[in-house]
């Protein structure tokens, strides 16, 4: 049948709206600075500890939930999310990484990972180099990966024992030099003869922690599934004077700690204890 001028006149007012809805959300920028969250797919398998989500079921297995997840954080004016990564093969990295990437389609939203091998141990250098030319090969050229100059980007969980040796590893990797590589820090890690384009802290029990031209970052609070008090109590006064700190620091970087870490209560991702507060208010600082 022939559609109606109707017909054709509400699809095309459809597409419109769609299109008028994608151009206000906010987009990643050509320079800084960027505001991104860890973003965390793994649940149901991972506790949620004090908080139940609003959103259910919670299964970072369904692409309903990623898709409202891209969108609440769009909402919220986080422009980019940073993903776990553990190393091919795992889970969240098999069969939930790339769902995560198609929720961002027909939105700016982008994504990049977070290498956690380096938080477990000290990868060898060629272990560095088959670990990126994996991802090299799976994700990079997704049109909803991050890049920063031409050059995919990568943020690098840490440890403690972490020093100037652990950037000597991830140089000795030919590989590294495709990637934007942001480091996590430690003491003395502005001496070192090697530098990666750019640092980050990832440091939850703390409200905020500044990294010079590098990262702002900011946390709600932190309780951790296990203990019956929380380390760092939520105050949402205190998470509105946080963002705007954070919206008027010059670093590159501004990282929100985190958008639904339930399990160490820093999830920012409305749940039926805080409801939807703490998202409602990176809103009206960061996308008013």
């Amino acid at each position: 049948m022939k559609p109606t001028r109707t017909a054709v006149q509400s699809t095309v007012l459809a597409l419109l709206a769609a299109m008028l809805a994608v151009a206000c959300l906010p987009a990643v920028p050509n320079g800084p600075p960027r505001t991104a969250a860890f973003w965390y797919l793994w649940y149901p398998q991972t506790p949620t500890g004090h908080y139940t989500p609003l959103l259910q079921p919670y299964n970072s297995s369904l692409p309903k939930v990623l898709k409202q997840e891209v969108n609440e954080m769009q909402y919220a004016g986080i422009q980019i999310g940073i993903i776990s990564w553990f190393g091919p093969g795992t889970q969240s990295e098999a069969t939930r990484l790339p769902l995560a990437l198609r929720a961002a389609d027909g939105t700016h939203f982008r994504e990049t990972l977070y290498y956690e091998p380096e938080g477990h141990g000290n990868p060898t250098s060629a272990k560095i180099e088959s670990d990126l030319a994996y991802i090299e090969a799976h994700y990079v050229r997704d049109r909803n990966y991050l890049r920063i100059g031409g050059k995919p980007v990568l943020f690098v969980w840490g440890d403690g024992g972490d020093n100037c040796s652990t950037l000597a590893r991830w140089a000795a990797a030919p590989r590294t030099a495709h990637f934007w590589v942001v480091q996590k820090v430690f003491p003395g890690y502005t001496s070192c003869a090697h530098q990666p384009p750019d640092w980050h802290q990832y440091g939850p029990t703390s409200h905020a922690l500044a990294q010079g031209k590098y990262s702002y970052s900011i946390s709600p609070g932190f309780w951790l599934y296990t203990e019956s008090s929380p380390r760092l109590a939520r105050s949402l006064s205190r998470w509105t004077a946080d963002l705007k700190a954070m919206k008027a620091s010059r670093a590159r970087w501004h990282l929100i700690t985190t958008f639904n870490e339930m399990g160490e209560g820093t999830a920012i991702e409305p749940t039926h204890q805080y409801g939807r507060g703490y998202l409602n208010a990176a809103k009206a600082v960061l996308n008013p």
